[in-house]
């Protein structure tokens, strides 16, 4: 009797099939570890720092292992494919092909004019300024596996976790994380940050965060140079003559905003000293208004009010010290782009609500 010659196949198909099911219960397994390693990294306080590394680094463990996991799933389904394919038809015999003569070559005629081809224009190619390096990540994997890939990412720019003047990210990425935080379930990308062991601090605390190691021209981060570059470019072609005689606020908000959060990155105290730094000679203290001291007028209402009796809407509050209306009114513009949430809910982080 002759043997089955579906044997040998059959078997490697259910061999390939046992070990794509036992790695499914093992990217499960991970899932699972991974959610309490998350849960327990949430529950930590602000000076746990030890603690949170620990869980930090298993959680880059864990992650690893789950894209591992995913892979050879992958790879195994391909085979189980290659397996499960019907065998192709033999190829049909194609006969040698027939040797035809060459024909006598056609002369071609030597009196026809011939045109000189004309030069395509070249395009006008403009230079552009170094672009800051994409956070792009795979929508189609799981939320929580973006977080982890974006977190990894913005280390470049916060290697303290710590988050503040988000202005030197691109729109994509801080639209990413607003976006991540919906799709995780949290109220906002600082409940989101917390979550996994970061924090939202303000412009000013990240400042004092940075100013020990204010780095020299030409020895910046890597991740700022293309965003630094794009500014002083930009800043030559308002002021070619690198002298500015009033606030930048004053006629190229975007240019101030950005300004101010690379001042705070690079620890310097205010945008006057990156901008001298930088070749300029900034003189905006001979016109405009002077800059408003947020956390100077926060702490100010933080003290006003007992714990026991803190207002409870920001329309309160500029009802009982008018003296802070404008500054308050301001804040609320400004809010979600400087704190990452609404003037409400950043009030109430500070204690002031």
């Amino acid at each position: 009797m002759s043997a089955n010659p579906h044997a040998q196949p059959d078997t490697a198909l259910a061999d390939l099939r046992q070990q794509h099911s036992l790695l499914q219960q093992r990217q499960q397994e991970l899932e699972k570890q991974q959610s309490a390693v998350q849960q327990e990294l949430a529950a930590l306080g602000f000076m746990q720092l030890g603690k949170k590394m620990v869980l930090r680094a298993e959680l880059d463990s864990i992650s690893k292992r789950l894209t591992a996991n995913r892979q050879q799933q992958a790879a195994l389904l391909r085979q189980i494919g290659e397996l499960q394919r019907p065998p192709e038809a033999p190829a049909p015999e194609v006969p040698a092909p027939v040797a035809i003569p060459a024909a006598e070559p056609i002369a071609e005629p030597v009196d026809a004019p011939t045109e000189e081809p004309v030069p395509a224009a070249r395009p006008n190619v403009r230079k552009r300024a170094p672009r800051s390096p994409r956070i792009a990540i795979d929508p189609a994997l799981p939320p929580e596996e973006q977080v982890s890939r974006l977190l990894a990412r913005l280390e470049a720019y916060y290697p303290e976790h710590c988050l503040f003047a988000p202005e030197v990210l691109s729109a994509e990425a801080r639209a990413r994380l607003a976006a991540l935080a919906t799709a995780c379930r949290h109220a906002s990308a600082a409940e989101l940050l917390a979550a996994h062991g970061w924090q939202q601090i303000t412009l000013a605390e990240g400042r004092a965060l940075r100013q020990p190691t204010c780095p020299t021209p030409g020895e910046e981060p890597a991740a700022l140079r293309p965003r630094l570059a794009s500014l002083l470019a930009r800043l030559e072609k308002h002021y070619p003559d690198k002298v500015i005689s009033r606030s930048i606020q004053h006629g190229h908000k975007s240019l101030a905003q950005e300004a101010t959060a690379l001042s705070a990155h690079l620890g310097y105290p205010g945008v006057g000293a990156l901008l001298t730094a930088y070749g300029f000679r900034y003189e905006a203290s001979a016109g405009g208004r002077p800059p408003v001291d947020a956390a100077g007028a926060i702490a100010a209402l933080k003290a006003a009010y007992p714990d026991d009796a803190r207002p409870r809407s920001v329309t309160q509050i500029i009802s009982e010290h008018p003296e802070y209306a404008a500054l308050l009114k301001t804040l609320q513009n400004q809010a979600p782009r400087r704190y990452g949430m609404s003037l409400r809910q950043y009030l109430i982080s500070q204690g002031v609500m």
